[in-house]
């Protein structure tokens, strides 16, 4: 996942995309999260994420409060 993750933040950095929120989610070890997060990716939720935290972070991300 790091390195697509790599790819796709390239890929948008090139199209000048680069005020999307990015979030990636599943099977992820926490030892990556800080890779990730260097990367840009905005939310990382491993798979004992609850929705609600999901949730709640798509709506601050949107610009409502959670």
């Amino acid at each position: 996942h790091v390195p697509y993750c790599r790819e796709m933040v390239e890929g948008l950095a090139e199209r000048e995309m680069t005020e999307v929120t990015l979030m990636i989610g599943g099977v992820i070890p926490r030892q990556d999260f800080a890779a990730l997060a260097d990367l840009g990716i905005d939310g990382i939720f491993d798979s004992n994420t609850r929705s609600r935290e999901i949730l709640d972070f798509l709506q601050t991300r949107a610009g409502g409060s959670p």
